[in-house]
């Protein structure tokens, strides 16, 4: 649960107070019976508060732990054995639980654009959640069926709370299935999801869900067979609703065995996701099409660049051309004028080949683990002529492992650095290079000793083509900044810059740790 675990990590350290308000505002619009124990109407609105802040901040490190279902396990093995603290056994309704999970799952997607905007990033972490709050609901439904088993007197009480919780969850089909496969119990959400009345389909077989090609394959009976063995079955595939329509289906498959290990058939929670399915059907249909897109721009940027830059070497060659051969008719302005062309023409030319590394910086590449020690080792090897020659340092401490495209991050760091050299005081170049980790990104600094810039000029120095000094004095396109901001975004992370004139600028920019 990767992405799960960077949300719950960013949850807990950065809107955990938050979250317990979300949490309790839901809780509060539900009717929960247990809410109403003397234990819990005791306590003041600042320590049921401080209690469900606890109580939060324990579950979000479950996550980050990897013990979250486990969690779960334990408490309601305690509750089975009437070992909760401060409750007895009767106190308590899974039913209440479910609709507490409830709460806190829809609390914890309400965060989510906080941590990231990424769409593929929220289609992992609302399925991971999924995944988990399914499984809970689950384990409450199979410690229902097994008390629904140990004696006649409870028996009656557990189906009434076995009723509740099932026929509360609208949002999936929950029923049991006898060890042939036949429909033996029917939720109110199995009604809204399928379109099949109880009464219409108790003792039907559930393949009468499946699609032609799916029974073929036997897949219903394949299923019974894993969870028979396995204790359970996870499965996804295109389903059959009584109208005819298919819908994408989530399902969860649970054995049921008796005290003496003799399976008695299975429970079945089945959701509804044709939504996400669709949702990420298109995400990689774009993701396709922007690769797609990205590869014809790059080759049509190298095929115009290359096309204009030919006419160009042309107008110089004859522009020379005519300097050399007419030099003794030509005045002075002739020859400045000639001058002028050739010179106008070679900016073209590299402000051309500054545009082709622009837009290449929209290709679509996986992301690889980089070592950025060895990475700005090599960086600097490639800058050794203009370091020399401008006697410049460049310093950097341990740097860390990040997942990135190794070409765009170093040629992040080079224009970083080259501008730090170019852009010098009266001093000799130093370049400072540092790395720190915050939260579940890296924030990387570049500083230098240069001639630094005045406040209202940082904002537009990441504009495309933006100078901010004489061309001769500082030659260049303005576009190399421009290309860093470009990188950096690509990346999922931010760039800026602090800056005093005549006392250096530090450029600073994040990268997520995955």
């Amino acid at each position: 649960m990767k992405d799960l675990k960077g949300f719950a990590i960013y949850l807990r350290k950065n809107h955990l107070k938050d979250f317990a308000k979300e949490n309790l505002r839901i809780i509060n619009t539900l009717d929960i019976p247990l809410m109403k124990h003397p234990l819990i109407v005791q306590l003041s609105q600042e320590q049921l508060f401080e209690q469900t802040v606890v109580s939060l901040d324990k579950f979000l490190i479950s996550i980050e732990n990897d013990t979250a279902i486990e969690d779960v396990k334990n408490n309601l093995k305690n509750w089975e054995e009437n070992k909760t603290p401060g409750f007895s056994k009767s106190d308590i309704q899974l039913a209440d639980l479910v609709h507490i999970y409830s709460a806190q799952k829809r609390a914890l997607i309400k965060f989510l654009s906080f941590f990231t905007s990424d769409v593929n990033e929220v289609v992992n972490i609302i399925n991971e959640l999924e995944e988990y709050y399914v499984t809970t609901q689950g384990l409450a439904l199979t410690i229902l069926l097994k008390i629904q088993k140990e004696t006649e007197a409870s028996l009656l009480a557990s189906e009434r709370q076995l009723q509740l919780m099932v026929s509360n969850i609208m949002g999936y089909a929950i029923f049991m299935i006898d060890t042939a496969g036949h429909i033996i119990s029917w939720n109110q959400g199995a009604v809204n999801i399928n379109g099949y009345l109880e009464e219409e389909i108790i003792g039907k077989h559930i393949s009468i869900f499946y699609t032609n090609e799916d029974i073929e394959q036997q897949k219903p009976e394949h299923n019974l067979k894993i969870a028979k063995e396995n204790g359970r079955c996870e499965s996804q595939g295109w389903r059959i609703k009584k109208d005819g329509y298919k819908y994408w289906a989530d399902s969860i498959f649970t054995a049921i065995y008796n005290e003496s290990g003799v399976l008695e058939g299975f429970a079945k929670i089945t959701h509804d996701i044709s939504d996400r399915k669709k949702a990420e059907d298109e995400l990689k249909q774009k993701t396709l099409e922007l690769l797609r897109s990205n590869q014809e721009l790059e080759q049509f940027a190298y095929v115009a660049s290359h096309d204009l830059q030919e006419p160009l070497r042309m107008v110089t060659s004859y522009l020379q051309l005519i300097e050399k051969r007419y030099k003794d008719k030509l005045d002075q302005d002739g020859t400045d004028f000639i001058g002028f062309a050739v010179d106008g023409s070679s900016r073209m030319r590299v402000l051309i080949q500054s545009l082709l590394e622009y837009s290449r910086v929209n290709r679509i590449k996986p992301f690889e683990p980089i070592n950025v020690n060895d990475l700005l080792n090599e960086v600097i090897q490639n800058l050794g002529d203009a370091i020399k020659e401008q006697k410049a340092t460049v310093l950097f401490g341990a740097m860390p492992i990040i997942y990135g495209d190794f070409v765009l991050i170093g040629q992040l760091f080079q224009n970083l650095i080259e501008n730090a050299i170019k852009f010098k005081g009266n001093n000799d170049p130093e370049v400072l290079i540092s790395a720190k980790k915050e939260n579940n990104e890296y924030l990387f600094s570049v500083k230098d000793n240069g001639i630094g810039m005045k406040k209202e000029y940082l904002d537009k120095i990441f504009v495309i083509f933006q100078r901010l000094n004489n061309k001769e004095k500082y030659p260049g396109t303005g576009i190399g900044l421009a290309i860093c901001k470009k990188i950096v975004e690509r990346h999922n992370g931010k760039i800026w810059v602090e800056s005093e004139v005549d006392k250096g600028s530090t450029f600073y920019f994040t990268i997520k740790e995955k």
